[in-house]
């Protein structure tokens, strides 16, 4: 049986590959795609957000769930693009209104002349999970996006997403759990 095993973790890369920081997260390699569960590929070994490179199949994977039970979401490579995005237009947002918050991933370009002051609703438990929705601002004005008690920043709650008053500002949520997990922000500010 093939065993994952971690090729990077924090610090610097590459000394001594293979040894296992329990708990924590890093970038493993399995040759396959992995399982989830607690029995699954990497349990009590890799540590939530942590990366997975499907070195057969060339697919890279992120633990969404837990060190005692993993959830590995397909973020890239052969079976999608990035994020699940295409390279498909972005949805123009030009006036003040909800944001579905279900279906497939979305990428969204925020065009108001003014502040766009946007809400956003829990997606679905289960059904929308592993949605990704991108927002990038393309003018100076200090947008909004409002999603009471959903946005999981990695420290606390927050209810608000503001943009910073420069286009190229940029959010990115995946949905998981009837929650946002913040993937990464540039420029933006959480209240």
């Amino acid at each position: 049986m093939a065993m994952s095993r971690l090729i990077y973790k924090g610090g610097v890369p590459f000394i001594k590959p293979g040894i296992v920081f329990k708990g924590e997260s890093g970038i493993c390699t399995n040759p396959g795609a992995p399982t989830s569960g607690t029995s699954g590929t990497g349990a009590n070994r890799f540590g939530s957000g942590s990366l997975l490179i499907d070195t057969t199949n060339i697919n890279l994977y992120m633990n969404l769930g837990t060190l005692a039970s993993p959830t590995w979401t397909l973020i890239g490579g052969t079976l999608g693009s990035f994020y699940g995005f295409s390279a498909s237009q972005p949805v123009a947002l030009s006036v003040n209104g909800a944001i579905t918050p279900h279906g497939p991933s979305a990428n969204y370009a925020i065009t108001k002349a003014g502040v766009l002051a946007d809400t956003l609703a829990a997606p679905t438990a289960g059904t929308d999970d592993g949605a990704v929705l991108l927002f990038t601002s393309n003018t100076a004005n200090a947008h909004t996006i409002t999603a009471t008690g959903l946005l999981q920043t990695g420290s606390a709650f927050v209810n608000v997403a503001t943009f910073n008053a420069q286009p190229g500002a940029s959010l990115a949520l995946m949905a998981y759990q009837a929650k946002w997990n913040v993937l990464f922000a540039n420029g933006i500010s959480f209240s």
